[in-house]
């Protein structure tokens, strides 16, 4: 009996969309969660208003716009909310509760995981700290010797993702342009890594206008 012969490259097409697939659900995931959980703020704060505005007098309802103004004291109000639980945890009471209700979190099965991608992805992009994003704005020729490109140092290399344990390494990401929330971690040589008495954030503009903004 002839044997069926079986292709080599099926199932490694399959595994790659697969492993793809899955990546890009991990990205998507927070972000998602996070604007969909604002806007379920947002209008739940626009329900409750117009509740309130049907207790007003006529001269008050009819007022021009209504609902486009109810719509924006709602997203102001959200705002402003969490604007005042930004500031709560920085203060030693709020900095308690906040322990008290990551750890409660991170033990429920399931939301733990969308729980760690939220908080992770915020730590990273949106503090405002300088020290809890990157260290420094460096230089790392990529994608080839001579083509330098724009990074940002986050620390020392361990010795575990180091490939010559003699030698230093350093952690640096360099975000893609214009979005500089995605990008590439790299371990690079010490030596192999400029480091730009430019801030973070003035090479963050250069980054998202492609050049055209300069320092």
């Amino acid at each position: 009996m002839r044997r069926k012969k079986t292709s080599a490259k099926t199932k490694p097409k399959k595994t790659g969309v697969k492993r793809y697939f899955f990546e890009g659900l991990i990205v998507l995931l927070p972000i998602t969660l996070t604007v969909y959980l604002i806007y379920l703020m947002i209008k739940a704060t626009y329900r409750m208003l117009s509740f309130v505005i049907d207790f007003l007098p006529d001269v008050l309802k009819n007022i021009p716009y209504i609902n486009a103004v109810t719509i924006v004291a709602a997203i102001l109000i959200i705002f402003l909310l969490i604007v005042l639980i930004g500031l709560f945890t920085k203060t030693f009471l709020g900095r308690g509760i906040g322990k008290l209700i990551d750890t409660i979190i991170q033990k429920l099965p399931g939301v733990n995981f969308l729980y760690k991608s939220l908080k992770q992805l915020f730590q990273v992009f949106f503090s405002f700290q300088e020290q809890d994003r990157f260290s420094r704005s460096v230089l790392i020729q990529y994608p080839h010797p001579g083509i330098w490109s724009i990074a940002f140092l986050t620390g020392d290399a361990s010795k575990s993702f180091s490939p010559d344990k003699e030698k230093k390494y350093y952690t640096v990401f360099m975000p893609s342009t214009p979005n500089p929330t995605t990008g590439f971690m790299m371990v690079v040589p010490k030596e192999d890594v400029i480091l730009l008495d430019v801030p973070i954030e003035e090479a963050i503009k250069v980054l998202m206008s492609g050049g055209l903004l300069k320092k």
